[in-house]
């Protein structure tokens, strides 16, 4: 009686020491257009802004028809800040060539974002070069 007694307080005082508000899981989608329309195929990467306080694990997702979701990703994001690389591609696989996703139709694209509950649904980024 003495271990089970033991072993539910070790539980509980496991429990009660995990999570937080910091460590809830954001579902993060938006879309991602260039020249004013949705980027074909392509990925979006955020990756944690130390500099501005925040950690954790990068995130990508890919991009179809101008939409990205990060839901299905490996690991949940959390508010705060982060740098974002976007890639895109025309779509017209050419696997001959091994490559899937089509052509590049612009460089790699650099730019940040600061992820709440509020747009975490709802982000859109314009590609501007």
């Amino acid at each position: 009686m003495r271990f089970f007694n033991y072993a539910i307080w070790l539980l509980l005082a496991a429990a009660v020491g995990c999570g937080g508000s910091n460590s809830t899981s954001l579902p993060v989608a938006g879309v991602v257009n260039f020249k004013g329309a949705p980027v074909p195929r392509g990925s979006v990467t955020f990756t944690p802004n130390s500099t501005q306080g925040n950690s954790g694990p990068a995130v990508s997702a890919d991009i179809f028809d101008g939409k990205f979701d990060t839901t299905k990703a490996k690991y949940g994001m959390t508010e705060g800040a982060y740098r974002v690389r976007i890639y895109g591609f025309d779509g017209n696989a050419m696997p001959e060539k091994e490559i899937p996703l089509g052509r590049a139709i612009f460089k790699e694209f650099h730019t940040e974002a600061n992820i709440t509950q509020e747009n975490a649904g709802s982000l859109e980024f314009t590609v501007s070069k």
